[in-house]
């Protein structure tokens, strides 16, 4: 059903996404190392501290980015927002808005 649905288009968006970043990587690898080096440059003072930016926090970051960018994709495309259809509005552009009922 729902689940499997989603699953399939997240297992499509996070490969797509991994094909994506190694093409980026081959073609722009000189100007990455140099981004990579400026973005570590606070932490060259501490190798340990740089390992833990590079290899634990920013992945951290990135994964719970893509994360939340997939789950809200997944939400407004198969209109598989659990919310019940009577609260839920779209705007001019189509999107998907919960309406506020106030005080009821």
């Amino acid at each position: 059903g729902k689940y499997v649905k989603q699953l399939a288009v997240w297992l499509v968006i996070v490969s797509s996404m991994k094909g994506l970043m190694v093409a980026f990587m081959a073609v722009g690898h000189s100007p990455l190392l140099g981004l990579a080096g400026i973005a570590l440059a606070p932490f060259a003072a501490s190798p340990n501290l740089k390992l833990l930016v590079a290899m634990i926090a920013t992945p951290f970051c990135m994964n719970a980015l893509q994360f939340w960018v997939t789950d809200n994709f997944i939400k407004k495309k198969g209109g598989m927002i659990e919310e019940d259809d009577d609260d839920i509005e779209l705007d001019e552009r189509g999107g998907r808005t919960k309406i506020d009922h106030g005080d009821l």
